[in-house]
C-alpha cells in the first residue's frame, strides 16, 4: 500500500471517532457537541448531546442533516439563531417511511431540551428563524411526544419565528411539545404536524398536531396554525392542566375528532384566549373551531368563521365554566343541524355565559344544552368582513361589529394589538372578534396637506382634536411613528404596514395618552427603511 493511501485512510479511521469533525464547507458530529456550528451543512451521524457545563451556538444559514433516527439531548445552553434570509434548517437525509407512525424509518428524532437543576442556575434554549421538518416520535421509542422539538422541565426557553414542517409523534405535539415549563412561542408556523395513530385497543389519541402543553404556563402569540391533524384533541393546538396565555393566533384547515382548531382540557387560565381567528377547522365529532373541556377560563375577542364539526361548528363546551366577551361566530356549520352550527354546549353543569358577541342565529344557534348562563347585549347581524388583503376577516366599516363590544373590555388585560397588529382600543370601546376597525382618514385637505416630498405632515399645529398625522408613503412598507420629549423620552408608540398612497390618522386616535401629557414642544417622527422624518408639534393641554 503507498504511504499516501494509508495516511488517508488512517485520518479518515481517526475521524471516524472524532465528536465533531471538519471537511471543508462541512461538519460530521455524533456524541458530545458544544462550541460553535458555523458550516454549510452538519452531517449528525449518530446520536448527539449536549453536556449540562457546555454551550452549542448554531449560525445563520446552517444546514443540519441527520444521517439517520439520531436526535439531540439538550442539557447546557442552545443558541440556533438564524435570520429571515438565512434560516436555520433542521432535517433528515432519507424520508423513506415517515408516514409510518410505528417505526422510526424516514425520520430524525427531534431536539429534547431538558430543565435545569435550580441550584445551578438557569438554562437556555433558544431557536430563532430554524426550520424543523420531518422528525418523528413513533410508537416503537419509548417516547411518543414531541416530534421536532421537546421541551421538559423549566429555562429560558425560546422559540421565535419558526417553521414546524410535516413532524410526526405517536401521542401528543408532533411539532412542539412542552411539559413542567414556561416556554415563549412567538411568530411561529405550524404547518401540516401529525399527533396520533389508528385506533387501537387501548384508546389512546393524539393531542395538538402542531402544539401540545401540559402542566405549564407560557406565553403563545402571533402564530399560525395550518392544515395540522390529531386522531383526539386539537388539531393545531392542545394544552391538559396549563395556564397559557393564547392570543393573536390563526387557526386555519386543522382537523381533529374534537377541537378541530384547538382542543383545552383540565386548565385554569389567568388570561383570556384572545385575538385568535379560528377559520375553516374541521372536527368529525365536537368543536370544529375550538373545545373546552372541564376548563375555566375567558373567551374574548375571537373570530371563528367557517368552521365544521359534528356538533358545535363553531365551539364545543363540556363540563366547563367560561365567560365569552365580543366573541364573533358566523358561517360556521354542523352536520347534525343549524340549531347547534355555531355553538354546542353539551352539558347543563356547564356555566357559559355570553357578553356582547355576534352569534349567526342567535341563542337559537346555541345547542345541546342552550345558553346556561347570561346572554346580555349578543347580536345576529352579517358582520360585513372586508373581504380583501391580508386580513380579509378585517371588518367593513359599514359592519355591526364596530364600536359594539362590552365598553368595559380594559378589564380583562388584552394585548395592546388586535390580530393585525393594530391597535386594539380605538375611539373609546372595543369592536366585536379578533380584529379592531382602522378609521383611518384621507380628505382633500390631507391630499392639499401631502406635498409629496414630506413622508409626515401633521396639522394643524399647535395640536387640537383634529389634529391629523398625514404619511405619504411611494411604496408599501413597515412603519414606526412614535412621539417624544425633548430628553428624548418615549411618550408613545405605533407600528404598523402602509400600502402606497397618503394616509390620514387623528393624532389622537394614533396617541389616545396625548391629552393627558402636559402643555409643551415634542417631537413626532416617522421611521421607514432608510428614512425617517421629524415634526416639533406644540401641546397647549394645560
Amino acid at each position: 500500500m503507498k504511504p499516501i493511501t494509508l495516511i488517508v485512510l488512517l485520518t479518515i479511521a481517526l475521524c471516524g471517532y472524532s465528536q465533531q469533525a471538519n471537511y471543508g464547507k462541512n461538519m460530521f458530529v455524533e456524541g458530545e457537541v458544544s462550541g460553535v456550528w458555523d458550516a454549510d451543512t452538519v452531517f449528525v451521524t449518530g446520536e448527539i448531546y449536549l453536556p449540562a457545563d457546555k454551550s452549542l451556538a448554531v449560525m445563520p444559514g446552517v444546514y443540519v442533516e441527520f444521517q439517520g433516527y439520531f436526535g439531540l439531548n439538550v442539557l447546557g445552553d442552545l443558541e440556533a439563531i438564524g435570520t429571515e434570509d438565512d434560516p436555520i434548517v433542521f432535517s433528515v437525509q432519507d424520508t423513506t417511511g415517515l408516514h409510518n407512525i410505528m417505526e422510526p424509518y424516514g425520520a430524525w428524532r427531534g431536539i429534547f431540551i431538558y430543565g435545569a437543576d435550580p441550584r445551578k442556575g438557569e438554562k437556555k434554549a433558544i431557536f430563532e428563524h430554524c426550520h424543523f421538518e420531518y422528525a418523528k416520535a413513533p410508537y416503537s421509542e419509548f417516547i411518543h411526544n414531541g416530534g421536532a422539538v421537546h421541551i421538559l422541565g423549566m429555562g429560558n426557553h425560546q422559540v421565535l419565528h419558526c417553521t414546524f414542517f410535516r413532524n410526526y409523534c405517536y401521542m401528543k405535539g408532533a411539532g412542539l411539545y412542552f411539559e413542567n415549563s414556561s416556554p415563549v412561542v412567538l411568530h411561529n408556523r405550524f404547518v401540516e404536524n401529525y399527533a396520533g395513530h389508528p385506533p387501537t385497543a387501548e384508546e389512546t389519541y393524539g393531542y395538538g398536531g402542531g402544539l401540545f402543553g401540559l402542566r405549564s404556563k407560557g406565553t403563545v402569540m402571533f402564530n399560525e396554525f395550518e392544515g395540522n391533524w390529531a386522531s383526539g384533541l386539537g388539531g393545531g393546538l392542545s394544552v391538559d392542566s396549563c395556564d397559557v396565555l393564547i392570543a393573536n393566533n390563526i387557526f386555519r384547515y386543522n382537523d381533529a375528532p374534537l377541537g378541530g382548531g384547538m382542543g383545552i382540557l383540565r386548565s385554569s387560565f389567568s388570561q383570556p384566549v384572545s385575538n385568535n381567528l379560528f377559520l375553516g377547522n374541521t372536527s368529525m365529532f365536537f368543536g370544529g373551531g375550538l373545545s373546552l373541556n372541564s376548563s375555566r377560563l375567558d373567551v374574548v375577542n375571537n373570530t371563528f368563521v367557517n368552521n365544521h364539526a359534528g356538533q358545535g361548528g363553531g365551539l364545543y363546551v363540556n363540563y366547563a365554566f367560561a365567560q365569552l366577551h365580543n366573541n364573533l361566530f358566523w358561517g360556521n356549520t354542523a352536520s347534525s343541524s343549524w340549531v347547534d352550527s355555531q355553538v354546542m354546549i353539551w352539558d347543563s353543569l356547564s356555566q357559559i355565559d355570553f357578553y356582547f358577541c355576534n352569534i349567526e342565529f342567535g341563542a337559537e344557534g346555541i345547542g345541546g344544552s342552550g345558553v346556561t348562563g347570561d346572554y346580555v347585549e349578543c347580536i345576529d347581524f352579517d358582520p360585513l368582513f372586508l373581504a380583501d388583503g391580508d386580513h380579509p376577516y378585517q371588518l367593513h366599516e359599514d359592519s355591526p361589529c364596530v364600536m359594539a363590544g362590552n365598553p368595559e373590555s380594559d378589564i380583562f388585560g388584552l394585548p395592546a394589538q388586535d390580530l393585525a397588529g393594530n391597535e386594539r382600543f380605538r375611539n373609546g370601546r372595543i369592536d366585536i372578534g379578533a380584529y379592531e376597525f382602522q378609521d383611518e382618514i384621507v380628505s382633500a385637505e390631507d391630499l392639499q396637506a401631502s406635498n409629496g416630498k414630506n413622508m409626515l405632515e401633521i396639522f394643524p399645529n399647535p395640536v387640537g382634536p383634529q389634529t391629523r398625522a398625514v404619511i405619504t408613503m411611494q411604496q408599501g412598507a413597515e412603519i414606526q411613528l412614535w412621539i417624544t420629549d425633548a430628553m428624548g423620552r418615549s411618550l408613545g408608540f405605533k407600528n404598523m404596514w402602509l400600502e402606497p398612497g397618503i394616509h390620514g390618522f387623528y393624532l389622537s386616535t394614533l396617541f389616545p395618552h396625548l391629552d393627558s401629557v402636559k402643555h409643551g414642544s415634542y417631537l413626532v417622527s416617522v421611521h421607514s427603511g432608510q428614512k425617517m422624518e421629524t415634526v416639533l408639534i406644540q401641546l397647549m393641554n394645560r
